[in-house]
């Protein structure tokens, strides 16, 4: 519990700090690789993440100018669940803190429509590190990382609904795998990925004037990454790679306006 209210300080210090909307949501998350198009291994929340976050989506009048700054900040946290027909399942922790800048464009005919191009980091922490699955495999901590920009549109569909869609371009990614938190003979392993996209879609109903309730999906598609070099016992010598993988991510969230 400590750690969630830490969660909860930071991001209240935080909205203090800048005008934004508060957000919180459930989310459903589901992980799959592939090994040369045949299933390999999948992470599925167990039964929902929770995240929350800070935003700031509005449109202000541009007033000659051309710029208009807007940004997303959530973090996710919650329990998944393993699968592996070669390894076995287990229940493991995940983390997830999403960053986005854009910079809106002023539409000279009307702010019904606005474009916008932005920078965007994503990073997720997989908390299996001395866990046990049903086969009896050591799990071990890994991180992923992904920075890629997003190209997207803010539509306001009607006074109260407005959608925002974009396509994420992505730019690099790194999968560290730390075995060593499996066995200490182990070394830890670092992967590049070079290649792969995503979307994200949000639809945002204004309930009253200071709050609104969303659904949004969000889909990534990341292909072989690098092979990369590791040890066991500083004797043998082992490649590694990561394989294709997508994301899913949906779900239902309720954002408080201050």
């Amino acid at each position: 519990m400590l750690k969630y209210k830490i969660i909860l300080f930071l991001i209240i210090i935080m909205k203090s700090v800048f005008s934004s909307d508060l957000t919180v949501s459930l989310d459903y998350y589901e992980y799959e690789e592939k090994v040369k198009n045949s299933y390999f291994m999948s992470d599925k929340s167990n039964p929902a993440l929770f995240s929350f976050g800070l935003r700031d989506w509005k449109i202000k009048e541009f007033i000659n100018k051309k710029l208009n700054w807007i940004y997303t900040t959530e973090v996710t946290f919650g329990e998944v669940y393993y699968d592996s027909p070669s390894s076995g399942n287990m229940d493991t922790y995940y983390y997830k803190i999403r960053l986005e800048n854009y910079l809106a464009i002023k539409n000279p005919y009307t702010l019904t429509y606005t474009p916008f191009i932005g920078l965007g980091y994503r990073v997720l922490y997989d908390d299996s590190g001395g866990r046990v699955s049903t086969k009896g495999h050591y799990g071990y901590d890994r991180m992923s990382s992904y920075l890629y920009c997003p190209l997207g549109l803010i539509y306001k569909f009607s006074p109260r609904t407005t959608v925002k869609y974009q396509y994420n371009y992505f730019i690099k990614g790194k999968q560290n795998s730390y075995l060593s938190t499996a066995s200490s003979a182990y070394t830890d392993i670092a992967n590049d990925q070079n290649s792969g996209w995503g979307i994200d879609t949000n639809i945002d109903f204004e309930i009253k004037r200071d709050s609104s309730v969303f659904l949004f999906y969000r889909y990534w598609d990341i292909k072989d990454s690098d092979i990369s070099t590791g040890t066991y016992a500083n004797v043998l010598v082992f490649q590694a790679y990561e394989p294709n993988n997508t994301t899913i991510e949906y779900g239902l969230g309720y954002a408080w306006k201050f």
